[in-house]
C-alpha cells in the first residue's frame, strides 16, 4: 500500500513538473514573440534614425583598412580617419555631381516617358480606351446624362523633382548622422572595443571576446570589400557595355546597376527592366531595343554564375530563401534601402551566428544547402 502510494504521489510530480515546465515554454515563446513585434515596430517607425547608423557601421567595416595603413604613418587615428573620409567624400561628391544633372532630367521625364510607352504598346491602349468609353457609356446611361452639366477640378501635380527636394532636409539630417557616426567608428571604434574587452574580469574571458570579435569584423569586412567590388565590376561592365551599344547616360545606369547589385535576383530584374524601357523610348529598330538588355542579361549572368560563387563560395554562401526573405523584409521596414542593406545585414548576422554555438541553428538555416549530388558524394566519401 505505502509503495502503491509513493508511485502515486511520484507520477504526480512529474505531471506538475511537466506541466509547469510546458507553461514555462509557451511564456518564453510568447515573450520572445512580443519581442520580435517591438523590434520590428521600433525599427520601422525608428528607420530615420537607425537606417544612417546602420549604414555607418557598414562603411566603417568596409573602410578599416584603409585607416589601418594610414595609420601606420602615425598620424594618429583620428587624423587617418579624417584623411580617408575626405578621399572617399570627395570621390563620392564628384560622382554625384557628374550624374545628378542627367538623373534629375530623366526623373523630369517620367510622364513623357510613360505617354510614349503607352503609344508604343498602340494595342493596348486601343482596348484600354475601348473600355473606358463602354463605361462612360454605362455610368451616363445609369445617371440619367447628368455627367454632362457636372464640373470638374483638375489638380496641378507638383513635379516629381519638387517632391524630391521636399525631402532634402530629412536626407540631409541622415547623411549628417551616418558621416558623424562612420568618423567616430574609424576614430575611436578599435579604442572603445579594446576598452570594453578589458572590463572582463578572468583572462580567458577576455581572450575568447577578443578573438571572437576580431574574427566577426574581418569576415564582415572581407564578405562588404568583395561584394562591393564585385557590384563596382558589374557597374563599370554595364557602363561600358551601354555607351557601346550608345544607350544615353550609360555612366548613370552604370551606377544604379552597381547600387542594386547588392539585391540577389530582385536588383537585377529590376535593374533590366529599367534597360528595356530605357532602350524601348531611345531606339527605334527592335534589335536596338533588345541588345542592351542581352548585354546587361549576359553581364549579370557571368557574375551571378561564375565570379561571385569563384569567390565567394571561398568565404561563405548564403541560403536563398533566407536571401529573399531578408529582402522582402528589409524593403517593407525600410524602402529601397533597406533591400539594399538586407544581404550585407544578413551576411554579417550569419557570421555572428558561426562563431556563437548558442546560435549554431540558425547559422545552419542561413548557410547555403548543398545540391543533391555534392550532398549524396560528401556523404559517401564520409
Amino acid at each position: 500500500m505505502t509503495e502503491e502510494t509513493e508511485q502515486d504521489s511520484a507520477n504526480e510530480a512529474l505531471e506538475e513538473v511537466s506541466d509547469n515546465s510546458l507553461f514555462e515554454k509557451i511564456v518564453i515563446a510568447t515573450i520572445c514573440s512580443l519581442l520580435v513585434i517591438a523590434v520590428v515596430s521600433l525599427l520601422y517607425f525608428a528607420k530615420a534614425l537607425l537606417l544612417p547608423i546602420f549604414m555607418a557601421i557598414f562603411l566603417a567595416l568596409v573602410l578599416q583598412p584603409m585607416v589601418r595603413r594610414l595609420d601606420i604613418l602615425r598620424l594618429g587615428r583620428p587624423v587617418s580617419a579624417g584623411i580617408v573620409m575626405f578621399l572617399v567624400g570627395a570621390v563620392l561628391t564628384v560622382g554625384a555631381y557628374q550624374l545628378t544633372a542627367p538623373a534629375l532630367d530623366w526623373i523630369n521625364r517620367i510622364p513623357d516617358i510613360a505617354d510614349k510607352l503607352e503609344r508604343e504598346f498602340w494595342q493596348v491602349r486601343q482596348s484600354l480606351e475601348a473600355a473606358e468609353e463602354a463605361s462612360a457609356q454605362i455610368e451616363e446611361i445609369t445617371q440619367g446624362g447628368s455627367g454632362d452639366n457636372e464640373e470638374r477640378v483638375v489638380v496641378a501635380e507638383e513635379s516629381l523633382t519638387k517632391r524630391l527636394f521636399s525631402h532634402a532636409p530629412v536626407v540631409a539630417g541622415q547623411i549628417g548622422i551616418a558621416i558623424g557616426l562612420l568618423f567616430f567608428l574609424l576614430a575611436f571604434g578599435q579604442a572603445t572595443s579594446n576598452k570594453v574587452i578589458s572590463a572582463f574580469e578572468t583572462r580567458g574571458a577576455r581572450r575568447r571576446l577578443r578573438e571572437v570579435i576580431r574574427e566577426i569584423e574581418r569576415r564582415s569586412a572581407i564578405y562588404l570589400r568583395t561584394m562591393t567590388m564585385i557590384n563596382l565590376g558589374v557597374g563599370i561592365a554595364t557602363t561600358f557595355a551601354l555607351w557601346l551599344l550608345n544607350a544615353p547616360n550609360a555612366p548613370l545606369w552604370g551606377v544604379m546597376a552597381a547600387c542594386l547589385n547588392f539585391m540577389p535576383y530582385l536588383g537585377p530584374t529590376l535593374m533590366m527592366l529599367i534597360i528595356g524601357i530605357i532602350s524601348i523610348i531611345t531606339f527605334d529598330q527592335p534589335l536596338e531595343m533588345v541588345a542592351p538588355v542581352l548585354a546587361f542579361g549576359v553581364i549579370t549572368t557571368i557574375e551571378g554564375q561564375f565570379i561571385t560563387p569563384s569567390i565567394m563560395g571561398k568565404q561563405m554562401t548564403l541560403n536563398p530563401i533566407a536571401v529573399f526573405l531578408a529582402i522582402v523584409i528589409w524593403f517593407w521596414i525600410w524602402g529601397v534601402a533597406g533591400a539594399i542593406i538586407a544581404v550585407p545585414l544578413l551576411a554579417s548576422i550569419k557570421i555572428v551566428a558561426d562563431e556563437l554555438p548558442a546560435l549554431r541553428a540558425l547559422s545552419a538555416f542561413l548557410d547555403r544547402p548543398e545540391q543533391p549530388r555534392k550532398a549524396i558524394q560528401a556523404a559517401k566519401t564520409g
